[in-house]
């Protein structure tokens, strides 16, 4: 598990970076290759959760376009405005393992979190706080088949990346004054919906403390830490 405070998914007036993008689509590419010739089972899937539908949408456009016209990718989004035989429709082509040789990415919000049974090999998302980190984890390597303990015997490690949220600093420097800062302060707020910004900067605080280490022994610590203070 690693962390990304520079890399965002955009807002409504700032699509996701290109580059971000590229790193998305260069790390699944990267996952395909290495698992060239392993078990067909394995899913050869790429998971990216948004906090919200618009940042979802943008990012699945995102991608969308860097992809190679010719590049046999199944590119999904599935988010909560979609009608029922929409959803559907989207829930069947996650069953069972991607069948497209170049694997399934799929864009997601918080829909995924909560009855949908699947796992990926690579997982971003977006940071929030730490019961909804948490649970997207479970997202990755779900059922153990890549191996447990840092093992690799498909020659593939799976990867979490928690990515930032693009807002500025409140107590940052460049505001001279207080309104300045109240105002830095509550579009930082605005742009952590529907979170509060306070829970999504202490699930940081304690993803950094894990040193990379999202194994499911450290997961259950967590767990059991989040389930005492609720």
């Amino acid at each position: 598990c690693s962390s990304d405070l520079d890399s965002t998914f955009g807002d409504r007036k700032t699509p996701p970076s290109p580059d971000l993008m590229e790193q998305i689509i260069s790390k699944h590419r990267g996952m395909t290759s290495d698992l060239n010739g392993a078990d067909a089972k394995l899913p050869r899937r790429t998971l990216v959760i948004c906090n919200t539908v618009d940042r979802a949408i943008a990012v699945y456009n995102g991608i969308r376009t860097k992809l190679a016209e010719d590049e046999e990718v199944d590119l999904l989004l599935m988010h909560s405005r979609f009608r029922s035989t929409e959803r559907q429709r989207q829930l069947g082509r996650l069953e069972g393992s991607p069948t497209c040789s170049g694997g399934q990415i799929v864009i997601a919000t918080q829909v995924i979190e909560a009855g949908v049974d699947l796992s990926s090999a690579i997982l971003w998302t977006e940071i929030a706080p730490l019961a909804c980190v948490v649970q997207r984890l479970g997202r990755l390597n779900r059922r153990g088949e890549f191996g447990h303990r840092g093992e690799a015997p498909h020659g593939f490690t799976p990867a979490a990346i928690v990515v930032g949220i693009n807002a500025r600093d409140p107590e940052s420097k460049e505001f001279k004054n207080q309104d300045q800062r109240q105002k830095a302060k509550e579009e930082a707020e605005k742009r952590h919906l529907p979170y509060e910004k306070a829970k999504c900067d202490d699930a940081w605080r304690i993803l950094e403390k894990l040193k990379g280490d999202a194994s499911p022994a450290v997961l259950e610590e967590i767990n059991e830490a989040v389930d005492r203070k609720s």
